[in-house]
C-alpha cells in the first residue's frame, strides 16, 4: 500500500514539474523579470519589455514593446501561458485585452516593501520555487529599526519634479537606510513638487535617478545653488531604487553607507 501511495505521489510531482517546465512567461516590467531570473525561471521567459536590462543576458529575449507601448500582437505571437506586469496607468487596458484573448495574466501592486515580498511569494508559489532565503533577507533588513536623523528627498523625475511620497516602497527604502522621507506628510504616492518650497525647509539629501540626463542634473544643481539650497545631491542607481524587486536590499545598504 505504501509503495502504491509513494508511486502516486512521484507521478503527481512529475506531472506538476512537467507542466511548469512548459510554461511560456512574458514579463512586462523589469522588477518582475529580475525576480523570475533569481528564482531560476529564465529559460521559460519568452518575452520582456525594452526596459528590462538586468541581468545582462536578458537582452537576448524577445521584446514586446516598452512602457506605455506594449505590442499585444507580439504577445499573442509568442504564445505565452502567462503574462505578468505591474498595476500602472496604461496596464489596465493591456489587462483588458489579455482577458479578452483568454491569456492568463497577473498584475501586482508596489506600495511598500511588503508588496515586494508578496510578488516574490506569488511567483515562487506559482512555479514551485524556493523563496525562503530571499524573503528572509528583505524582511529582516526592512523590519529593523533605524535612527532617521536625516531627511532625504528622492526625485524620480526632474522635468517636472516628481518625488517619492510616503505611500511608496521608496519611502520604505529611505527608512531602511536610516533616512526620514522629506515628503513623509504627503498623502500622494508620487507628488509633483515646487523647488522653491525647498528653500524654506531644506532636506539634508536629495537623491536623483542616474538615468536623468547629465545636463539636466547639472542644471538642477546650479538652480539649487542659486536658491541657496545646500542639500547634498546624490546621483542614485535608479534600477535598484525605483524597481520593486529583491534589489531594494542593495538600495538600503547604499543609503546606510551614505550616512557613515
Amino acid at each position: 500500500m505504501f509503495l502504491k501511495v509513494a508511486k502516486y505521489i512521484v507521478i503527481v510531482l512529475f506531472i506538476f514539474h512537467l507542466a511548469h517546465a512548459n510554461e511560456r512567461i512574458i514579463s512586462l516590467s523589469p522588477n518582475i523579470t529580475e525576480i523570475l531570473f533569481i528564482l531560476g525561471l529564465d529559460s521559460q521567459i519568452v518575452g520582456i519589455t525594452k526596459e528590462c536590462n538586468y541581468p545582462k543576458k536578458i537582452n537576448n529575449v524577445n521584446k514586446v514593446g516598452s512602457y506605455g507601448h506594449i505590442n499585444v500582437e507580439q504577445i499573442v505571437l509568442l504564445k505565452p501561458t502567462v503574462v505578468f506586469g505591474m498595476k500602472e496607468g496604461y496596464t489596465m487596458s493591456i489587462k483588458k485585452q489579455l482577458d479578452q484573448l483568454n491569456i492568463e495574466n497577473h498584475f501586482f501592486d508596489s506600495h511598500n516593501y511588503h508588496d515586494v515580498i508578496n510578488i516574490i511569494k506569488y511567483l515562487s508559489e506559482r512555479f514551485n520555487k524556493d523563496n525562503k532565503d530571499l524573503i528572509a533577507e528583505i524582511d529582516k533588513l526592512f523590519s529593523e529599526k533605524t535612527d532617521q536623523d536625516k531627511k532625504a528627498l528622492f526625485l524620480v523625475n526632474l522635468d517636472p519634479l516628481i518625488a517619492a511620497g510616503k505611500n511608496s516602497f521608496i519611502n520604505d527604502i529611505l527608512r531602511c537606510g536610516g533616512f526620514k522621507n522629506y515628503l513623509i506628510d504627503s498623502p500622494v504616492e508620487y507628488p509633483k513638487i515646487n523647488i522653491e518650497k525647498l528653500y524654506l525647509n531644506k532636506p539634508d539629501y536629495i537623491l536623483i535617478s542616474h538615468n536623468a540626463k547629465n545636463n539636466s542634473i547639472e542644471l538642477f544643481k546650479k538652480y539649487l545653488e542659486k536658491l541657496n539650497i545646500n542639500s547634498k545631491v546624490i546621483v542614485a542607481n535608479e534600477d535598484i531604487f525605483v524597481r520593486p524587486s529583491y534589489r531594494i536590499v542593495e538600495a538600503c545598504y547604499f543609503l546606510r553607507e551614505l550616512k557613515k
